[in-house]
């Protein structure tokens, strides 16, 4: 009897054991489960947190990038209403001035000597040259001709120390075109040219004596709208020839 009673017990332990056991592996895999659940829900906050972080990363780059781009641009238009002022107040005042009967009017330094009578600028801001009936200009031409539209203002200036003599357009834009006649090279000739590097000017002056190279003569400068100078023979070497 105590045999069987000893076998009861020691199977009833072991089948104990063995529950305990599969209770502590049942614990085991439902803790293990909840921890990598925990562990993705963890991974994938840190994930969207990431994405949150980068899509307003993005978003402030593009919203910086438009903030940029308007500033640019309103900086571009503020600079250009600024450089363009001068003349714009200009061409106004002077259209309310000349009316339909006046112009603006500029004697030929050289008194007809190449061609040339004198030039004007007409309320309708064209540019027109006279030519004497005495010249090629005159049996090229006529009598008068149209040398530009839009135009601010017109100079007629002798360069240099040769006889030659040039014509500049100061355009509404703020661009200067000119065109030259030297004697005995091309005095038939009023072909038009624009000095592509110049722009912002505002008044075109002749000076006298000699230049920042020591060299004699006539020469001009052009005066930017905020009041810098580009002097003549530094044009002269860079873009027209």
């Amino acid at each position: 009897m105590k045999e069987k009673e000893e076998i009861k017990v020691s199977l009833g332990t072991v089948i104990s054991i063995i529950i305990i056991f599969i209770l502590i592996i049942a614990l085991g895999i439902v803790y293990y489960l909840g921890f990598l659940k925990e562990d993705e829900s963890v991974v994938g906050s840190v994930e969207n947190q990431n994405t949150t972080i980068q899509t307003s990363a993005q978003d402030e780059k593009v919203e910086n990038n438009v903030k940029n781009e308007n500033i640019t641009e309103e900086t571009t238009k503020e600079n250009e209403t600024t450089e363009n002022q001068y003349l714009n107040n200009f061409s106004e005042s002077v259209s309310e001035e000349l009316g339909t009967a006046n112009n603006i009017r500029v004697e030929d330094p050289l008194q007809g000597r190449l061609g040339i009578t004198y030039a004007y600028v007409n309320s309708n801001s064209e540019a027109y040259i006279v030519m004497n009936q005495n010249s090629n200009l005159y049996n090229k031409y006529g009598e008068e001709y149209k040398i530009a539209d839009d135009v601010a203002n017109i100079y007629i200036y002798q360069l240099n120390q040769s006889i030659n003599e040039y014509i500049f357009i100061l355009k509404k834009d703020g661009t200067v075109e000119y065109t030259y006649l030297e004697y005995g090279y091309n005095e038939d000739d009023l072909t038009v040219h624009k000095i592509d590097k110049v722009k912002d000017i505002t008044n075109i002056i002749q000076i006298f004596g000699n230049d920042a190279e020591g060299i004699g003569g006539n020469g001009v400068l052009f005066i930017t709208s905020d009041g810098n100078c580009l002097p003549y023979f530094r044009i002269n070497r860079e873009t027209i020839y």
